[in-house]
């Protein structure tokens, strides 16, 4: 049916039932939705919300010159929050140069040209569980990848620590908490790109309003926030009862639309990550789950330190 009005709420909803239940099950995912078919779930999820629709269409409209939000988040993406301790662009720390020393490191040098090639990047070894090694890299034996996978820890430990203002010598041996279990990673992915969803917002693909940042400018910092807020609703998931329906980045859009300065420098970039958080566990009323401010805040010191 022709003109059926979908509200963000309602999207919202959607994407966390498709998240949990697949893009098999559009009657059960209906159900949970007030006036809408499962032909309407299913059309509205292919047609508009599926990520690997609308991510062409957001690569393609830098093109367009005469899109004043985008001339700013195109002059705007060769910058990013730097760290203390590594003092780079985005860029340069996620450059060839960084692959280089992070398989160094792992003491495999020699499968380094065959990564490149596959063009797997920092980042995504970021959110990879344990089976995304032996299936992204085949040619590495086993006891390989996992010193690939501590080596990989380690660097992603410093990162985030600078990122977040943490003292990188209080971080605990072995890093072994910045790894991924199961599932995390397709759950980390998912918040993530609702986060980026802000930037198909018509308001700045029409040039009407305007952000001090772009795209590229919090890629690196949404995804930081996106771990710790799938690791925060893995714990509420163990103290809940039934199914929980959760607006995958609360109220992050709104937050987003109140950023005044482009989040650079390591003040800005963990303000920014911890503010982004605290905005993904609230809505209209407050914080949600039997949340405060202060539990929040202890999670994003344990995700990197591993205290409480």
């Amino acid at each position: 049916k022709e003109g059926v009005v979908w509200k963000n709420p309602e999207d919202e909803i959607l994407k966390a039932a498709v998240m949990k239940y697949g893009t098999k099950k559009w009657s059960r995912i209906s159900s949970l939705l007030v006036r809408k078919s499962a032909k309407q779930c299913r059309a509205r999820w292919f047609e508009w919300l599926d990520p690997s629709i609308k991510e062409p269409e957001l690569k393609k409209e830098p093109a367009r010159k005469k899109d004043p939000a985008l001339k700013i988040e195109h002059e705007k993406d060769s910058h990013v929050g730097v760290s203390n301790s590594f003092d780079v662009h985005q860029e340069e720390f996620y450059s060839n140069d960084q692959m280089e020393k992070l398989f160094k490191k792992a003491c495999l040098e020699h499968h380094l040209q065959e990564t490149l090639d596959k063009k797997i990047t920092i980042p995504e070894m970021f959110t990879f569980e344990r089976k995304d090694y032996a299936n992204r890299f085949p040619y590495i034996k086993p006891g390989h990848r996992a010193r690939l996978r501590r080596a990989v820890n380690h660097l992603k430990a410093l990162r985030y620590s600078n990122l977040l203002d943490i003292d990188p010598t209080s971080l605990p041996d072995g890093f072994h908490l910045m790894e991924v279990q199961d599932g995390y990673g397709k759950k980390t992915k998912g918040v993530q790109e609702s986060y980026m969803s802000f930037f198909a917002h018509i308001s700045l693909r029409k040039g009407w309003r305007k952000v001090p940042f772009g795209r590229r400018d919090i890629e690196e910092l949404t995804q930081c926030a996106s771990e710790i807020v799938v690791k925060i609703r893995a714990s509420l998931d163990t103290r809940a009862k039934g199914l929980v329906l959760r607006k995958l980045s609360g109220s992050a859009h709104e937050y987003l639309w109140g950023v005044q300065h482009q989040p650079k420098g390591s003040s800005q970039t963990n303000k920014f990550i911890r503010d982004l958080v605290h905005a993904t566990f609230q809505d209209a009323n407050g914080y949600v789950e039997g949340l405060t401010k202060d539990e929040i805040d202890k999670e994003i010191n344990c995700y990197i330190r591993g205290e409480g």
